[in-house]
């Protein structure tokens, strides 16, 4: 049934009408003085059967090419921009009715103005002769050409090779030689240069392009970059003059604003979105912090210790910022007085002291640190691996190093970073006011305004979620603890598994000698938690190791291979070579494993952590724990794909990664089929995607006896900037499969965007102060959603302390616009976010991505060999290995 209607506020307009049908949003109360109301985030009724001539509302196989940088001239990127625009467009806008304004949270947005009068700008296109490789150089010889021909008057934004003035100069050969100065000498050399100029357009910053983006965003930069307080570590730009010292530690806790310019679907169409994070940043030099002065400690594992650590520069560059660098190692060999032919013979030590001077100190003995990156061939113009090397005294280690730092620094960072919406809120605030001290002057110039201040949005929000597990046992609320015991404080103790379709007999559980002392509590618990979740007597058999270790996994699962139904291996170290290798056999061999360590079961929590482990291992053998109540989509198959990366960015051109695909095969989106490719270098994710949804659909086709009516992908791991690439790759392959199965199915196709960096907060009535987070279930469909196409973020996971960040889904593809309207989607992924069976309760994005996710990087670690996927037998793709 659908929702009733909203009555008449006190005082306000009529109430809006009926959400749907079953379980849509229902209507919201009237005006203003009309009560706040709960909506339902159910299904509505089942799909109509697809008539055979359906037509997509466009057709991505027939799309424009792929923009490919330098083979298409620019009405033809513009074309191809243009008609991608109009696929996003043609998505139908959700129309929740009154049920959008039951409640307003503030957001940590804040809407950007604009001057009508002063918001036009010109673009040109610029080639320098002679040309100019380096980007810096040729913005900051561009920039000063344009000042020393027409003053100092003129406003510039250069990106790549165009140039944005907030005024109009003249279509001309500009010819500039440099006054000598040793800096412009050192930026654009000593040769005379030729700028052309040529007008492409006139813009005007009210309206939503690309290009007003691009110049709003390099003002936000140069705003930051000009502010002396801030410091740029990574993407985000931190203010030291905030910091909170950690003495005992010897460590700074530094906050940082991160901003992020979004379009929005009010006012002016555009908005900064801040948010505080922070940082932790040694007080000491990487010198002395791993005690290099001790020649100790010198020695063969320095490389390892400090691969992958970000380190930051104590000198400050010309731009008077300090640097990070990613270290890739440590080479023992050479030290602070070797000459290095990069430095045209000079050593470090001679380097660092005659440009930065008495803001460096060079102890004696210092291996060195390097970095690798790439950097072209003079000569043959092809890029080529360098190390660029560093002295250990002019960097300081940040964030947390686990190899370096003890347990302590974790625990108070959790105790300071879990910050209350209220502290956080006010935090950014206070950074905000901060940057527009210099924003303000120069947004002026272009014709923008902000003044700090939160925009609120209206939400609406689903009931707390309801599980159901055997015998008609139900559990309602924002977490749910299995605790099996019937006692005062639990009158309703957790009944068994909702579905138990995989039976599991016999558990080989393997137990090192140093933990046979706490073995026989240990066994007593988990014996009887299984036997009370599966409802069969489970036999655990006992195998003696000497440790967790890669020989002692070989010979017990060489020993018992099949006979066991799962493994069991209980340690007291952390041995990464041992799990991978048995993570390896068992899922070749199709059986679940579980590794827990002595050190995470004693305390008052250990019957607790000990139930958890038993239902773990009854769901990796295939079994469903719970369901979610109301969640039955018949016909309906859900696909999370995500993506794992070898190493750093830097080795994704050369490594291979792993996609993960994970589908739903029942109605109650319990049940899952587990699917994976090895991407070659370079790949995208298209490449790999159709055979593994090939066998998904079968699968499903063989267990429902029929193919499913509605495909609903949720994709993570990708960027805004990636939509074009799965607009024309992704869904066009998705198209190729059904097609070559016959499967007459409509597709729904959802980019997740987990960091979004949009915080929300409840308020108090008249005020933008944060007072608290909204409960799971918190759906955003306008004010700060993109005005083209259609998206809406959705707060589905539970906020015990601090602030999350609400998940960003952006649509790229909808059959059943009456579906998208009724907001059927919000509603399934926060069902899904309720069905991962690794945490009592909901989680942040739907379990099939979390799902597809956690395979996909336990195979890149454990699971491939040689560039190629173990083979794994065809009745294991139903089980979970990687909980």
């Amino acid at each position: 049934m659908g929702g009733k209607d909203g009555g008449k506020g006190k005082g306000g307009g009529k109430g809006g009408k009926g959400g749907g049908k079953k379980g849509g949003y229902g209507g919201g109360g009237g005006g203003k003085g009309g009560p706040p109301t709960k909506v339902s985030l159910r299904d509505p009724a089942p799909l109509a059967a697809k008539p055979k001539e359906y037509i997509p509302p466009y057709n991505f196989t027939e799309a424009a090419p792929r923009v490919t940088r330098g083979k298409q001239t620019p009405e033809e990127v513009k074309s191809i921009k243009d008609s991608l625009a109009k696929m996003l467009n043609d998505i139908p806008k959700p129309q929740p009715g009154a049920a959008a304004k039951t409640k307003e949270v503030v957001s940590n947005v804040i809407e950007l103005t604009f001057d009508k009068a002063h918001s036009i700008y010109y673009q040109y296109d610029v080639q320098l002769t002679p040309k100019i490789s380096s980007r810096h150089k040729f913005k900051e010889t561009v920039r000063q050409i344009i000042i020393d021909t027409h003053g100092k008057d003129h406003d510039i934004v250069v990106s790549g090779d165009i140039v944005y003035l907030n005024n109009k100069i003249k279509d001309q050969t500009y010819n500039w030689k440099h006054n000598g100065d040793s800096f412009y000498k050192k930026i654009a050399g000593s040769s005379p240069f030729k700028m052309d100029m040529k007008l492409t357009r006139s813009i005007s910053n009210t309206e939503i392009t690309a290009e007003s983006r691009t110049v709003i965003s390099n003002i936000v930069k140069e705003a930051l970059d000009k502010n002396p307080d801030f410091q740029k570590i990574g993407r985000t730009m931190f203010h030291f003059k905030s910091a909170i010292s950690l003495p005992e530690l010897k460590k700074q806790v530094v906050p940082g604003l991160h901003i992020t310019l979004v379009p929005v679907s009010v006012g002016s169409g555009f908005a900064l979105q801040l948010d505080v994070t922070n940082k932790v940043v040694s007080e000491q030099t990487a010198f002395d912090e791993l005690r290099l002065g001790d020649k100790k400690n010198i020695n063969k594992g320095l490389s390892a210790l400090v691969e992958d650590l970000v380190m930051m520069t104590v000198y400050d560059n010309k731009d008077k910022k300090k640097r990070t660098v990613h270290i890739d190692g440590a080479d023992i060999a050479m030290n602070e007085e070797t000459k290095l032919k990069d430095l045209d013979g000079r050593s470090l030590k001679e380097y660092f002291e005659q440009t930065y001077g008495s803001q460096v100190k060079i102890p004696k003995g210092q291996p060195l640190l390097y970095s690798k990156t790439q950097r072209r061939n003079k000569e043959t113009g092809a890029k080529e691996e360098f190390k660029e090397y560093y002295l250990p005294s002019v960097l300081r280690i940040t964030g947390i190093a686990p190899k370096i730092n003890g347990p302590n620094l974790k625990a108070k960072m959790n105790e300071l970073c879990a910050v209350k919406p209220n502290i956080r809120f006010k935090k950014i605030l206070d950074l905000a006011r901060i940057f527009f001290q210099e924003f303000k002057p120069l947004g002026e110039k272009w014709g923008l305004k902000a003044e700090p201040g939160f925009v609120k949005v209206p939400i609406m929000t689903a009931p707390s979620p309801t599980i159901v597990m055997s015998d008609g046992y139900e559990k309602s609320g924002e977490s749910w603890r299995l605790d099996i015991d019937k006692r005062e404080s639990n009158p309703r103790p957790t009944t068994g598994c909702f579905e138990n379709s995989h039976p599991m007999k016999v558990v080989c559980a393997a137990v090192p000698s140093s933990c046979m002392g706490c073995w026989s509590d240990i066994q007593r618990i988990i014996s009887r938690a299984l036997d009370h979740f599966h409802k069969n007597k489970v036999t655990i058999k006992l195998e003696k190791i000497p440790q967790f270790d890669t020989k002692s996994v070989a010979e017990v699962c060489t020993k018992v291979g099949n006979k066991a139904d799962c493994y069991f291996f209980l340690t007291d170290r952390t041995d990464d070579g041992a799990y991978n290798a048995l993570k390896k056999y068992c899922t070749k061999n199709g059986v679940p494993s579980q590794v827990a360590r002595v050190g995470s079961l004693s305390g008052s929590k250990t019957k607790s952590v000990l139930n958890n482990i038993a239902a773990q291992m009854l769901v990796k053998r295939g079994n469903a724990l719970w369901a979610k109540k109301g969640c039955d989509r018949k016909g309906v198959m859900c696909v999370g794909i995500s993506q794992s990366h070898a190493g750093d960015g830097a080795g994704r051109g050369t490594d291979s990664s792993v996609m993960g695909i994970c589908s739903t095969t029942d109605s109650k989106m319990t049940h899952h089929h587990m699917g994976r490719v090895v991407l070659e270098p370079g790949a995208t994710i298209a490449q790999g995607l159709e055979k593994p949804l090939k066998e998904a659909l079968a699968v499903y086709e063989k267990k429902n006896k029929t193919a499913p009516r509605e495909l609903v992908f949720f994709r993570e791991g990708g960027s805004e900037g990636e939509v074009p690439l799965i607009l024309l790759e992704e869904i066009a392959v998705i198209e190729k499969a059904l097609e070559a199965l016959k499967v007459n199915a409509k597709i729904s196709f959802f980019l997740v965007i987990r960091n979004s960096h949009l915080r929300i907060s409840t308020h108090d009535e008249g005020s933008i102060a944060a007072t608290g987070v909204p409960g799971c279930g918190t759906v955003i469909t306008s004010t700060v959603t993109s005005p083209v196409g259609m998206e809406f973020y959705l707060l589905s996971q539970v906020a015990n302390i601090g602030s999350p960040c609400a998940v960003k889904y952006k649509c790229l593809r909808c059959d059943d616009e009456k579906d998208l309207k009724e907001l059927k989607y919000p509603g399934l992924a926060n069902d899904l976010a309720s069905l991962y069976y690794n945490w009592q309760g909901p989680i942040a994005t739907p379990s099939v991505c979390k799902y597809a996710s956690s395979d996909a990087k336990l195979t890149s670690e454990a699971l491939v060999e040689k560039g190629t996927i173990c083979k794994l037998p065809a009745d294991t793709k139903a089980i979970l290995p990687f909980l």
